[in-house]
């Protein structure tokens, strides 16, 4: 404890750690004086400081006058260096002042503020709340304190207002503190505590003392007098004087006991200080006394004797207290006690009828509860959850579908509007942040806005749709919000898939179109040929009307093109194989042209139905997940592209796969695909193939590597929608649905897929799949 610390304070200067010292102020200027710089040294000192406030000077007030020395004190406050705080909240617990539970409090924060780097603790307490009652207790307090202290690195200032305290009072603060701050002249003055002084300086202290005990008497709120046995005044302090309104002088001259004491008085007075003068003990009454404006001031009086040298009182000094507030509050006491006599009456006489509501209230309670459970169903059943946020608390509320909708339990809620935001997607987040505080900002009545949620529990993205409302206090201030939050996935992803059907419709429509021209076309050069020529082309038209009436019908369109629209197009090429084999040369070679076209217009049309129905089977004709060892899938596929990759003297080459949990017919369809593309797309030279995986943080990332033409990268995101194609089909073959099936494949197992290109320089195909749905 020998090394010193700076105190921050000029007249005290450097000291040691358990220095514990007192401040006697008046004013509010007076505590900033020494507490700002007292603070302002701890701070810069590295020390753990707490200063816990009172009236006149409140916590934010204390924050102000700091900042004008540290404009930085947000930060203090910020990372905790620095507690203010009302006395309330420190002091006080349970309506009352326990002196153990707050030494113990010193010593916690003391532990902490080491555990944390600082170097000690810089505290603060002001006296101003201290009542009457409680200052014995506190007394006490203050002497352990000073023990405690005195052995641990702590430094304490305790603040006390001179007007608040006697001179009892002002000697029980002195002895317990070993210096005390006080302003004489202007100028603040440090006097010690003579148990800290040595004995050279004892003399020279005890004058100090007196003439400090002089100057606190004097301009102490508590007033004072000393008088002679027979009533004469020998002193009196400014606020005596101010009580009754006489002057020092002016009680001089006067008997006081005659005249500033109503004569109803003067008996039970007498007969108090016979009894000082028997005992010795001091003794207190109530009297009341005249003011100089005839005005009585009701008062308690405490009467102490000093005795001669042969045991005759010399003196008698007093502490007079004004009870003029007492006396109110006892009348009013008894005007209350009176009040609840009569409303005890009146309650007891309700009783009856509150015991009716009370029944009333169980059952309706049971109801509410009943309609709560029923909400809370048809909100599950809806996917429709509710929220409110409190925006003064910043308090969220959620309903119990809201936890389902973004996969949280209660507990791993922290119920505020920053942890609702953490849940929503990252690239959704800033979006719903501005539409909510714009909302606001404008004084908007609400909003509405459809963003995407991450659920914590298994990851998926769900899409949800959320209506507010903002209500307003008296002022018009925006208080609080309520609102709704609506799961609409499932409906989302239903347009998604009506878009598609929608776009599927117009390119058939586009291909049937095609086709129904070059019928037409081919059917006005037969007519003149043959009248079973013409037969059979009516018979044509007649099927691709058919085919025209049944696209329409998309609810029907998975039958459609798996039955009626594949049976008419075997009759197209049955019956026009049939011509070709019965008049090819018979007719001109403008005609077995046209003939060659139908032939392949057809093939093309059922090679582009086959992959149509095999992309609209993804959904509706899937197989529950299971595990898949897909080194074994690899092999099925190889085997399937067997003759194609002998053909084009295909090296394939690639490393151990993983298992997964997935649909075995779907990742044999999706890596097929892939293979057969990088064949087909192989350049001049033999294709050389390698297939990997790679294990990342919450995924798998498999990938399909090709030295085969490339892809242009402008047209890298197109290549994966349905009928999208890069090349003629004269160049390569193929519908351009292949890459839309595996775009489809991916994302039913929670994945993305995308590609790697550069023209001339081969690609990369990735796919991930997400460990969560593989393991789950």
């Amino acid at each position: 404890m020998g090394v010193l610390r700076r105190s921050g304070v000029d007249i005290i200067g450097d000291v040691p750690w358990g220095t514990h010292f007192c401040q006697f102020y008046q004013t509010k200027e007076d505590l900033t004086d020494i507490l700002v710089p007292y603070f302002k040294a701890g701070l810069e000192n590295n020390e753990f400081c707490m200063w816990v406030t009172s009236e006149p000077l409140g916590v934010e007030e204390a924050i102000e006058s700091l900042r004008k020395v540290r404009p930085d004190i947000k930060e203090y406050l910020d990372k905790k260096q620095i507690e203010i705080i009302p006395y309330d909240e420190w002091y006080i617990e349970d309506g009352g002042f326990t002196s153990g539970r707050v030494l113990n409090g010193w010593v916690e924060k003391l532990d902490k503020a080491l555990d944390r780097g600082y170097e000690g603790l810089r505290v603060t307490g002001n006296t101003f709340w201290l009542e009457k009652e409680n200052w014995d207790d506190f007394v006490d307090y203050e002497e352990k304190l000073d023990k405690v202290i005195g052995r641990l690195q702590i430094m304490a200032v305790c603040t006390y207002p001179l007007e608040n305290c006697d001179a009892n009072e002002i000697i029980d603060v002195v002895n317990n503190h070993q210096f005390t701050l006080i302003k004489r002249g202007g100028d603040w003055t440090l006097v010690e505590n003579t148990r800290h002084k040595k004995t050279r300086e004892t003399l020279e202290k005890v004058k100090e003392r007196e003439k400090f005990f002089a100057n606190a008497i004097e301009f102490s709120a508590q007033p004072f007098s000393v008088e002679y046995p027979d009533g004469r005044l020998v002193m009196a302090n400014q606020a005596f004087e101010g009580l009754i309104g006489y002057t020092g002088e002016e009680l001089d001259k006067t008997d006081r006991s005659k005249t500033l004491t109503p004569e109803e008085f003067w008996e039970k007075e007498q007969v108090k200080l016979e009894e000082l003068n028997t005992t010795g003990r001091p003794v207190r009454y109530e009297k009341e006394y005249i003011r100089r404006d005839g005005t009585r001031v009701p008062v308690e009086r405490l009467v102490h004797l000093i005795r001669n040298e042969d045991g005759t009182p010399q003196y008698y000094y007093s502490f007079v207290t004004d009870i003029n507030k007492r006396k109110k509050t006892q009348r009013q006491n008894l005007k209350l006690l009176e009040n609840e006599q009569q409303l005890a009456a009146e309650l007891k006489a309700s009783n009856k009828a509150l015991e009716q509501q009370k029944e009333y209230l169980v059952k309706f309670n049971q109801k509410l509860q009943e309609s709560e459970d029923m909400l809370n169903r048809s909100q599950k059943i809806a996917k429709l959850g509710s929220w409110e946020l409190d925006l003064v608390n910043n308090h969220l509320f959620w309903s119990d579908e809201v936890y389902r909708i973004f996969g949280l339990q209660p507990q791993e809620f922290a119920a505020t509007y920053e942890a609702f935001l953490e849940r929503v997607h990252p690239d959704d987040r800033k979006e719903v942040d501005e539409t909510y505080n714009s909302s606001l900002h404008e004084n908007r009545d609400g909003y509405e806005i459809v963003h995407r949620a991450v659920k914590k529990c298994t990851g998926e993205v769900r899409t949800v749709q959320e209506k507010c409302t903002h209500f307003r206090d008296e002022s018009g201030q925006i208080i609080r919000s309520m609102g709704m939050v609506h799961d609409i996935t499932e409906r989302q992803k239903a347009e998604e898939h009506k878009q598609e059907l929608l776009e599927m419709e117009k390119q058939l429509t586009e291909e049937l179109s095609a086709t129904n021209e070059e019928l037409m076309a081919t059917t006005e050069e037969l007519k003149t040929a043959n009248e079973e020529l013409i037969i059979t082309q009516n018979h044509l038209t007649d099927m691709v009307e058919k085919l025209k009436t049944s696209n329409r019908e998309l609810e029907q369109f998975a039958y459609v093109a798996s039955h009626d629209l594949q049976e008419p197009l075997r009759m197209v090429g049955s019956f026009t194989q049939l011509l070709k084999r019965r008049y090819k040369g018979k007719m001109d070679e403008d005609a077995d042209d046209y003939i060659d076209f139908i032939i392949d217009g057809a093939q093309r049309m059922k090679d582009l139905i086959d992959d149509l129905l095999a992309f609209s089977r993804l959904n509706t004709q899937a197989r529950e997940f299971e595990p898949v060892i897909m080194d074994v899938a690899l092999n099925d596929v190889l085997n399937n592209l067997k003759t194609s990759i002998t053909y084009n003297k295909a090296h394939i080459s690639y490393d151990s796969l993983p298992v997964v949990k997935a649909d075995p017919s779907q990742i044999n369809q999706l890596l097929q695909n892939l293979i057969a593309n990088a064949i087909k797309f192989c350049g001049e030279g033999p294709p050389r193939i390698h297939i990997s995986a790679e294990e990342q943080k919450e995924q798998w990332l498999f990938y399909v590597k090709d030295e085969g033409i490339g892809i242009d990268p402008q047209y890298q995101e197109q290549i994966f929608r349905i009928f999208k194609r890069l090349h003629t089909r004269e160049e390569y073959e193929g519908t351009g649905i292949g890459l839309a099936i595996c775009k489809r494949i991916v994302e039913r197992h929670n994945g993305k897929i995308w590609v790697e290109s550069e023209l001339g320089k081969g690609s990369t195909f990735y796919f991930e799949l997400p460990k969560i749905n593989i393991n789950g």
